[in-house]
C-alpha cells in the first residue's frame, strides 16, 4: 500500500499541469476564499481573482508562482469540498507541486 501511494519525481516542465477544469477550480477556490482566506489573510483577494481570470483566458501564458499559488488555494479549497475528502490525493498531488517548485 506504501508503495501505491508513494509520489512520483516530477519535471519542472510538468508543473501545473493537473489544473481542473474551470467550474470545478471555481468551486474549490471559493471554498478557499471563504473559509482559510478570511481566517487567514494569505492572499490580496482583489489581485488574487483579476489573476484567476487572466488565468482562464490563456493558461498558457500564466506565470508559474501564480499557478502555485493557485494550486494551494485549489488543495486548501478541496478539504472542504465533500465530507470524504474524495480530492486528497489530487490536494496532495498539488501541494507536492509547490514543494517541487520551491526547490527548483
Amino acid at each position: 500500500k506504501i508503495k501505491k501511494n508513494r509520489q512520483r519525481p516530477l519535471s519542472s516542465e510538468k508543473l501545473g499541469n493537473t489544473i481542473p477544469l474551470k467550474e470545478l477550480s471555481d468551486q474549490l477556490i471559493e471554498n478557499y476564499l471563504r473559509t482559510f482566506e478570511g481566517v487567514l489573510r494569505i492572499l490580496h483577494v482583489p489581485t488574487f481573482r483579476l489573476e484567476y481570470e487572466k488565468y482562464w483566458q490563456n493558461p498558457g501564458a500564466a506565470n508559474m508562482c501564480f499557478v502555485m499559488q493557485m494550486q494551494l488555494c485549489l488543495a486548501l479549497g478541496a478539504t472542504i469540498y465533500d465530507e470524504i475528502f474524495s480530492m486528497r490525493a489530487m490536494a496532495m498531488h498539488w501541494v507536492y507541486e509547490a514543494q517541487l517548485w520551491l526547490m527548483l
